[in-house]
């Protein structure tokens, strides 16, 4: 299971070196990896009778693959070996096809997982309904008679099917030489239960089942229970066993990493996902020491897109995201009933995976560098990067996830190396701290943020995040004075923002918060219209235009505390304004002026800098990505257009280690050193497509 090592809190200093955390170099994962999801309803006919064992694994090879889950039980219920429940074997199974991919990976050296579909099982939901959870409106996971059958939801309270899934795990375990066992929908679904088990266990302990968050604070500990209760079965079946739970993304992981041996992180960006997801929940997960494996997927869509496929480069871009950020790949993969792998889908895959292996050398040992966290606090179980995608279920937490993903967007656009943490003592390891306009700000939270402050340490509030939860300020110098009345007042830049806004009133579609600030120099205020439109009064098609300025700041700086009387990432999120860039950066400069990376860059252009420790020293790895992901909306999609090539590239670096030599890993052009007031200057004369640059 993963180490649980403790940290020292350190203090901060804006002059002392980056935070990497060690404990990420110890991480002897595959790099490479496949996940074969394999869904088969009795309805599908003969299922894998085109499997053939030689094949499989040069297909495999080929590919560069390291490692694969292999399905024991899929979501409809289903085994595909001779599992001891053997009335729940799939009826179109006449082999034991997990056992023959077992011993066929093995026998090539490609470690080898199994697939368990926990708490999505159709059969189970259908021969138990006693087990089912049940939502808030009586109703439960099972469909409709007439309605083609979707997700189920067992309750984690329920013995009789916790007893079932550990015997199931037992059984599978004991019959095969796996590396790990891979769960999937280890989760309370929905967050909460009204089953008689779960109302009876909260109201017993005298609490209210109807609180949202006794609920969750319910769920959490069920879900804590199931996972250390699965680990203590695996350690006992099968010593040294891995053993993966998915879905674990969301508040309260520090609880639940400990009986995980990894944080899978299933994120299909154009699989509704999103190309945000996977950025803003790896700087979660890795927060806790554990290996961390980003999940993508071969299909043009999602899941069971089985004439789907991404273009080319689309894979390798994707790959590369994910190890700029320290982590492992996997990709997902889907095969028809025959169980046969695609050569075209292995081809790409394959094309991948090969350039990783030549990036190997410098992704074995590295951890992420960083200087920033974003700091989240908020319900339990919130998941920080989901938002609200059209054509997919909206998550009651989408506007605190909207906060989160929006801050996390704009550092990305300033080239900010960060994490996203809970509040806790580790706070002090980072130069600067954002609080997104939803994080809610106790008196806990409150005390960090003001200690970081006073310790030399940069802080970042924005909107409701400037307040505690009754209203009151506890941030220096602000006073509070209510939410502006006007559903679109404007930010009126003041002269320090000459160098960056023309003198306009901007459009803050979002509305506003109202702030008086004391010693603080206040860059932007807040702009009125005469009122807003209703029935009563208005005036041409859309909100009335400015009438005057307010004495309310609308960003301003003290020392290294900045303000944002707004929900600046959110509102940069949902509408894309320019402007909300502009500000959050000058409030940027102003408190954190000396950062790890500095970039002048035409294009979307991901940089983020990984640390391997050598015998000669220290390496920094500079990864550098073009990003084109677009997203259309009205529509679930979300494609990535291949980038063009981008000239003139100019970037510099502060590191805490001398730096004599330069060089591209992907590409043999040059990389020009130079020293730059103490920072590290480089000059890249072309890029098209991902790269990596080495400093030693």
């Amino acid at each position: 299971m993963t180490d649980t090592i403790a940290h020292e809190p350190q203090l901060t200093s804006l002059d002392r070196g980056p935070w990497w955390d060690r404990r990420l170099q110890r991480n002897d994962r595959p790099l490479s990896k496949i996940h074969l999801d394999f869904h088969n309803t009795p309805f599908i006919g003969a299922v894998g009778e085109g499997f053939d064992a030689a094949e499989f694994v040069a297909t495999l090879m080929g590919a560069h693959v390291e490692a694969i889950v292999v399905f024991a039980k899929d979501m409809h219920g289903w085994f595909y070996y001779p599992a001891a429940r053997s009335e729940a074997v799939h009826p179109g199974l006449s082999r034991d096809l997990m056992g023959e991919q077992v011993k066929a990976c093995r026998n090539a050296g490609i470690k080898v997982y199994a697939y368990y579909c926990f708490a999505w099982d159709n059969l189970l939901a259908e021969q138990h309904p006693d087990w089912l959870a049940v939502k808030r409106d009586r109703t439960n996971y099972l469909p409709k008679f007439d309605e083609t059958p979707g997700w189920t939801g067992l309750c984690l309270r329920n013995e009789d099917f916790l007893r079932s899934t550990l015997d199931d795990s037992a059984d599978l375990l004991r019959r095969y030489e796996v590396d790990g066992i891979w769960y999937d929908m280890p989760f309370p679904v929905g967050g909460e239960c009204f089953c008689h088990l779960c109302l009876a266990s909260l109201r017993e302990r005298g609490l209210d089942p109807l609180d949202v968050d006794v609920q969750r604070a319910d769920k959490q500990q069920l879900w804590v229970d199931w996972q250390r209760r699965s680990a203590d079965l695996v350690e006992a079946v099968r010593p040294g066993c891995d053993v993966d739970q998915n879905n674990n993304t969301r508040l309260g992981l520090g609880e639940r990493v400990p009986y995980m041996s990894n944080v899978d992180i299933e994120a299909l960006p154009t699989g509704g996902w999103g190309y945000q997801y996977f950025p803003v929940d790896v700087r979660y997960a890795r927060t806790f020491g554990a290996p961390v494996t980003g999940m993508t997927g071969r299909f043009a869509l999602s899941w069971a897109d089985f004439g789907g496929l991404k273009g080319p480069g689309q894979l390798e871009v994707e790959m590369a995201q994910i190890v700029a950020q320290g982590a492992q790949v996997c990709v997902g993969d889907q095969p028809p009933p025959s169980a046969q792998l695609d050569a075209a889908v292995y081809h790409r895959i394959g094309a991948g995976y090969a350039h990783l292996d030549v990036l190997r050398p410098f992704l074995e040992g590295a951890a992420p560098l960083v200087e920033a966290a974003v700091v989240v606090s908020g319900q339990m179980l919130a998941d920080p990067g989901r938002i609200e995608i059209p054509g997919l279920p909206v998550e009651p937490s989408v506007a605190w996830s909207h906060s989160v993903v929006g801050a996390a967007e704009l550092l990305l656009a300033h080239r900010v190396q960060f994490d996203v943490v809970e509040p806790g003592p580790d706070l002090g390891r980072y130069r600067l701290l954002v609080v997104p306009d939803r994080t809610v700000v106790d008196d806990a939270l409150a005390d960090l943020l003001l200690a970081h402050v006073e310790s030399g340490g940069a802080v970042i509030a924005a909107g409701r995040a400037l307040q505690r939860p009754d209203g009151t300020s506890w941030s220096p110098g602000v006073r509070p004075a209510g939410r502006s009345p006007y559903s679109v007042p404007f930010l009126l830049p003041d002269e320090a923002l000459a160098g960056r806004l023309s003198p306009f009133p901007y459009a803050l579609y979002s509305g506003a918060d109202q702030f008086h600030v004391e010693d603080a120099t206040v860059i932007a205020h807040l702009g009125v219209p005469p009122f807003d439109r209703t029935p009563e009064h208005w005036t041409s098609h859309s909100y009335a235009p400015l009438r005057e300025r307010t004495d309310y700041a609308l960003a301003w700086h003290r020392g290294r505390f900045g303000g944002l009387g707004f929900a600046v990432g959110s509102d940069h999120l949902t509408t894309g304004y320019w402007v909300y860039a502009e500000v959050f950066g000058a409030v940027l400069d102003a408190v954190l002026p000396e950062r790890l990376v500095r970039a002048e860059l035409p294009g979307p252009v991901e940089i983020s800098l990984t640390r391997q420790q050598t015998d000669e020293g220290p390496r920094t790895l500079v990864h550098i990505i073009p990003s084109f992901a677009e997203r259309r909306w009205g529509s679930r999609l979300e494609t990535y257009a291949a980038p063009v090539t981008l000239s003139d590239i100019v970037l510099s670096v502060d590191l805490d280690h001398p730096v004599t030599s330069a060089r591209r890993v992907r590409s043999s052009e040059p990389v020009r050193l130079s020293d730059d007031n103490g920072r590290v200057r480089l000059e890249l004369d072309r890029l098209r497509g991902p790269d990596l640059v080495v400093l030693e």
